[in-house]
């Protein structure tokens, strides 16, 4: 099938989820609605599989890419992360680790519990005279646009030739980018102009996300108790082990509340931040930080922690990495990748939903 038509019906589900937030007004991104329509036109076979899975495969696959120019935002948020870093790095690693595992744990008590199913295994220093020289170059559109992919291949590269995982692509690219720019003297605004074009298709890919996921269905509806268990005691240890840590290495209130929403997505994290009282860039920067490391070291904390059923494995890389989580997972196979963005989606909900009465019972005032 045409790549440009199915390029056409992953927008059209995506407009759909537009639409759906501007008629309803509810705080969940667009993408992931448009993720849940599409995962349920094909379940209905209104939408053909062949319809969308090329398209999809490829954004499904190349997932982390497209959060390079974010991971870049870190670059406006610096000066806090280096006033508040022991709070926030402890914090972080401290919340990541125990989502990760009490969600697994959660997820294969109950499905031991109810005798379910379980599936298989499967990123130069210049001279002042040569910054104002050459400026309008590194300002060029198209130059950071070619660079940004230049720097992530030759990242996958490293890695690939090397075995290292601390070398993440994403981890390695966002690092080189923020020194080239910082050398060159490009603030984050001018990359971000360029960035954009990479970021805009983050959201058809999130879209794409529902068709793994409605291939995945039949195993889905078998977990469905143990699934919503194991998200429930995710997001409120997620939510609780992040605020203790936080408040025990001495972070500020604001601070705090600008990491309570740190384990899903950028979208949802920021609107509750905002609604609680935090910083909603330092919050943005925090996700991403959050799903780099949850991408990185995440299968290893979990099996660490003897979480040994794939599902619960995927279902905890969503709820605790979010997309970053799930693009790590679909490195593995599509039932992991399914199962997390299936875990990505319900945590988002319920962090949304419960984030501000924990808070409150926690002895906040928000």
């Amino acid at each position: 099938m045409n790549m440009i038509f199915q390029c056409g019906v992953l927008f059209a589900f995506l407009a759909l989820g537009e639409f759906t937030v501007w008629l309803t007004g509810i705080s969940v991104p667009s993408s992931i609605i448009g993720m849940l329509l599409l995962t349920l036109a094909l379940q209905l076979k209104v939408v053909k599989l062949r319809h969308v899975e090329k398209t999809a495969d490829f954004l499904v696959h190349n997932l982390g890419f497209f959060f390079v120019p974010a991971g870049v935002g870190l670059m406006s948020c610096l000066g806090l992360i280096a006033r508040e870093w022991m709070p926030i790095a402890g914090a972080t690693v401290v919340s990541t680790t125990v989502i990760l595992v009490v969600t697994g744990h959660v997820h294969q008590f109950m499905r031991r519990s109810i005798r379910t199913d379980m599936i298989t295994r499967e990123q130069t220093n210049q001279r002042k005279s040569q910054i104002n020289r050459h400026m309008d170059f590194f300002t060029n559109k198209l130059f950071l646009i070619a660079l940004t992919f230049i720097v992530f291949v030759l990242a996958q590269q490293l890695q690939r030739a090397t075995g290292v995982k601390l070398l993440n692509p994403i981890l390695v690219s966002i690092v080189v980018l923020i020194c080239i720019l910082m050398s060159a003297g490009v603030d984050y605004s001018t990359y971000k102009e360029s960035g954009d074009y990479i970021d805009f298709w983050l959201k058809p890919a999130v879209v794409a996300l529902g068709v793994p996921l409605y291939k995945q269905l039949g195993a889905i509806r078998k977990q469905m108790l143990p699934l919503l268990v194991a998200e429930m005691a995710g997001c409120v240890a997620g939510v609780i082990s992040v605020v203790l840590a936080a408040r025990f290495l001495g972070a500020s209130q604001e601070v705090i509340m600008s990491l309570a929403p740190k384990a899903v997505t950028t979208p949802i994290a920021m609107e509750v931040s905002n609604s609680i009282g935090g910083i909603p860039a330092l919050t943005a920067a925090v996700v991403v930080c959050t799903g780099i490391f949850g991408g990185m070291a995440g299968f290893r904390i979990i099996r660490l922690g003897r979480v040994n059923s794939p599902i619960a494995e995927g279902l905890s890389m969503g709820t605790a990495a979010h997309a970053m989580g799930t693009s790590a997972a679909m490195e593995l196979s599509e039932r992991y990748g399914a199962f997390s963005s299936l875990g990505l989606t319900i945590n988002g909900l319920l962090t949304a939903i419960l984030a501000p009465l924990i808070l409150h019972l926690i002895g906040y005032t928000i």
